[in-house]
Order: C-alpha cells, then structure tokens, then sequence
C-alpha cells in the first residue's frame, strides 16, 4: 500500500516528491488538502500531485488504502482531518516552524510577542492581532483559574502522531522539556539543501545589494532591521530587497510603507513568487542578508544566501544562529554587524562548511529511517 503525503500548498512539495520517489518508487500518493466545501484550481500543481477535500481523504485513509501519512506542516485543515483518521494509521509530522512554535512552544516564548522585536511588537499590538492576541491572554488566564492542571487543547490530535521532524534537532529537544507529554519519536528529515554547481558563477556576479527578511510575516521583525540598517547610513548597498510573495496582507502593506520611509527609491519589494533560477540570480546580487527572526524559518533563503557567498545577519536569540554556527557557517548578528562588504575569503569557507552539512542531508538515509519508522 501507499503513503499518503499531505501538503497544505505547493511549496517545497517537488523536493520532497524527489526525495521520497528516490527511496521508495511508486509507493507515494501526493496531494494537497482543499479547503472544506471549496474546490480551486492551483495552476502550480504538478501531474503528481491531486486536490482532494477532507471528505474525500477521510474514507480513503480509513478504507485502509494507504499504510501510513506524513504530513508536510499541520495548519487547521489538517489539524481536523488528523482527528478523523482511524488510530491504527500511523503519522509523520514534518514540521514548518509556524505549525509548531504557536502550539508546543506557546508558553516558551510568549507566542507570538516573544518572537517580535520591539519595533515589531509596537505595530503588532496597535492592529487587529494586537486585540485578539489579548483576547486570548484574558480567555487563557479564566481556564487557568478554572482548570490548573488542565492539558494543551492540541494534545488529542498531537498524540496520533508517531513521528515528529521540526526543522531543527534542537528545537525537538526544546519542545520535548516544554511538552513532556509528547510521545512522538524524533526523526530528522528536510527537503534538501540547495544545489551547488552553480555556486563559481554565482560569486563572480557584483554584489551590491541588501535583502531582509524572506516573506511578509511578523516573525521576520522587518521594522527593527529596517531602523537598524538606517541609522547606521551605509553607503555600501544599491538596493534593500525584501521578499514580500506570500505572508499577511497587513504586514505587507506595513513594510511596503516603512520600506519606502526609511531607503526611499533604493527599496524594493518583491511581490510575486520569482522562478527558482530567477531566485538565485537575485541572491547572488546580495552582499548581506538580513534574517532576524527568533523563531526558525527562512531555510531555503539561508542555505541559499550561504551558497550565493552572502554574509549572514541573523538574530542571536535564535535557535538557527546558534544552529548554523556549530557547522561552521559565520555569522553575525543586528547589534553587531560584520558585512560591510563582499568577502570571497568568508564565503568560501561558508559554502564550504555548508556543503558538507548538505551532503548529509541530500543522502537518503533519514528518508529511509522516517518511512521504516512508519511501517510496522
């Protein structure tokens, strides 16, 4: 029998197709949960990939037509079918970042206003998610009263889930101190680096430009870098890119409006989903990239900003700093930049050290292990 794949878009689905389709050939279903009792065409969709409704889903997974599920992120559709399978179907969870660190990290980092900076949480809180947010905080404290000991209210679906892959091993660890409760195993498993061939042609290109953040989320603490990069009054960028594609509509007119404030004409915003050559050839304009999110995200602009020789900005209170640090990759961090420049020296040694990192993780060893782990 088949596994089911589970995606909630299109994005990163090729990789993982490629890499599951390498181990196990044939023996992988794809599709992309439809939103209940609404059905859209999504011109992106490979051949491989279908469009089902929960519905749809519910009676072929607990027809017994598929031996095991992973799902790629879990948001509330998928939250929902997870309820409705049988228990007998085992459960992989690939997680995102947004779809773990707003549930099993809530009370870690005061979700989400421990992951914002100041600048961020200022116009977080003065917005309609600044309101809800403290509605929630007030129906939170009541349960607290009314039930002390009283579970996560995502514990009944989480614990049908066998097999847990955050993007970084540390942050399984963290989760596991904060949720003893979970009995999900740890794998590790990611869709892959980025390839390397064209790294030579990619360095010889003039970088002159700045990017921040990689989409139009909170998380990405625009503002703060933004303030930041615009007291020191660098002359040493062309261009501040900021990667606006997908993300809030709300932050997005924000940025757009604060981007325009603080670089005037040199601000440029990316509002569509570039194809992947065109991606790379954008990045490899970028002498400094400007991730300053606590909370992971971003892997895919990261590994690709390391590959295009850019320097790396991050922030020191992030999991990934300190991630990307222990394979060797040099960073710094917003309150103690060290980017003035292209430095071919510095972004050699990082593609060196982050090739050997990929090379680990383009083998198919852990996709071998979580499918195993799957089957019993």
């Amino acid at each position: 029998m088949p596994t089911l794949h589970v995606f909630r878009e299109q994005r990163f689905a090729d990789a993982a197709i490629e890499k599951f389709e390498r181990v196990s050939p044939g023996n992988g279903h794809y599709v992309i949960l439809a939103r209940t009792g609404f059905s859209f065409g999504v011109p992106t969709l490979t051949p491989r990939i279908q469009q089902k409704s929960h519905k749809e889903l519910i009676k072929e997974i607990n027809h017994g037509r598929f031996n095991a599920i992973v799902f790629h992120s879990i948001g509330e559709r998928a939250k929902r079918l997870i309820l409705d399978i049988d228990e007998c179907v085992p459960i992989a969870w690939i997680g995102w970042g947004f779809d773990y660190y707003s549930r099993l990290l809530k009370s870690k980092f005061n979700y989400p206003l421990g992951l914002l900076e100041p600048r961020t949480t200022k116009a977080y809180l003065s917005g309609r998610e600044g309101a809800f947010y403290r509605y929630q905080r007030i129906v939170e404290s009541l349960r607290r009263v009314v039930s002390p000991q009283r579970l996560p209210p995502e514990k009944p679906w989480i614990d049908k889930v066998n097999i847990f892959s955050p993007v970084l091993r540390s942050e399984f660890h963290l989760i596991k101190k904060e949720n003893p409760w979970l009995a999900a195993e740890f794998r590790q498993w990611g869709y892959g680096g980025v390839p390397s061939e064209p790294v030579a042609q990619y360095l010889k290109i003039a970088k002159s430009n700045i990017l921040i953040g990689n989409s139009a989320t909170w998380t990405n603490n625009h503002l703060d870098v933004f303030e930041q990069v615009a007291l020191r009054n660098e002359r040493t960028f062309e261009r501040v890119i900021v990667p606006l594609a997908y993300g809030n509509p709300r932050v997005r007119s924000l940025v757009i409006d604060r981007g325009k404030y603080y670089f005037g004409k040199k601000f440029s915003p990316i509002l569509t989903e570039l194809a992947r050559r065109d991606y790379w050839e954008l990045l490899s304009t970028v002498h400094t990239f400007y991730f300053h999110n606590i909370r992971q995200q971003a892997m895919g602009s990261v590994n690709m900003a390391i590959m295009c020789g850019g320097n790396l900005v991050l922030n020191g209170r992030g999991l990934l700093y300190d991630e990307l640090i222990s394979r060797g990759v040099a960073c710094s961090t917003l309150d103690n930049p060290k980017c003035a420049t292209f430095d071919e020296k510095l972004a050699l040694k990082n593609i060196k050290s982050q090739e050997l990192f990929l090379l680990n993780t383009r083998s198919d060893r852990h996709t071998e292990e979580l499918l195993s782990s799957l089957v019993y």
